[in-house]
């Protein structure tokens, strides 16, 4: 029974992870396709707001990669029931992705703003790595469910 909580709940949430994905690739398309759909030399914000979103924004960035390592040890660690333990594993996995995907939309954000694709690209690389971390690891998951319950 358990075996086939986590086939089912792992698949969903693969399905998930590789949607984000793909949306993170759709937000690329966007940055290199609007410039020649619609070209403007005008900056859409003046220099200085851009410089001060452009620090906040890179800012989240590195704050969402760190909460993501943060949750990645978190999620090696069960506590309770396996079926609890598989909840929170969904749970944590998607938190994961969405911090990795929000860090491409920051990026998408800033290109709006300067019109400057390398604004994109430096948080739409930080995200697909990201990515790569909050990724659900089968493996992974079997054996948080595989082990003995900690105390929290």
């Amino acid at each position: 029974m358990l075996d086939e909580d986590l086939n089912r709940n792992y698949l969903a949430t693969v399905i998930l992870a590789v949607a984000m994905i793909a949306s993170v690739f759709v937000y690329a398309g966007i940055v290199e396709l609007l410039p020649r759909l619609a070209p403007s030399s005008e900056v859409a914000a003046e220099p200085g707001t851009v410089e001060l979103f452009r620090k906040v924004l890179r800012g989240l960035a590195l704050v969402n990669f760190l909460a993501l390592a943060w949750l990645g040890g978190r999620a090696r660690r069960p506590v309770g029931e396996p079926l609890a333990r598989l909840a929170k594993l969904k749970t944590v996995t998607t938190v994961g992705l969405a911090l990795a995907e929000s860090i491409a939309l920051y990026g998408l954000v800033l290109f709006f703003l300067s019109r400057d694709s390398i604004d994109f690209c430096y948080l739409f690389l930080v995200s697909l790595l990201s990515f790569i971390i909050a990724f659900p690891r089968y493996d992974r998951w079997k054996e948080a469910l595989n082990e003995m319950p900690m105390r929290s």
